[in-house]
């Protein structure tokens, strides 16, 4: 497995990897049970516009990003 940090401290992503070593791109085995098992997947209603707004200039903000460049807000 390989694991990437994008913000020190905040995220991690493992990628899993086949024998060749490339990045694997069929369904993990807990993506397949979740999937075959209605009952366990999450489902949340969608937030207000503004209030994803916010929280995604908060995140920049503390991350020390430009809060007033469009794209990294959006990428949020």
């Amino acid at each position: 497995m390989n694991t990437i940090s994008l913000f020190p401290g905040k995220m991690t992503v493992t990628f899993r990897k086949g024998p060749s070593g490339h990045r694997r791109q069929d369904p993990s085995s807990e993506a397949t049970r979740i999937k075959h098992n209605p009952g366990l997947q999450v489902k949340s209603p969608a937030q207000k516009h503004d209030l994803v707004k916010t929280s995604a200039r908060t995140v920049v903000f503390q991350r020390g990003g430009d809060v007033s460049d469009r794209q990294e807000v959006m990428g949020e």
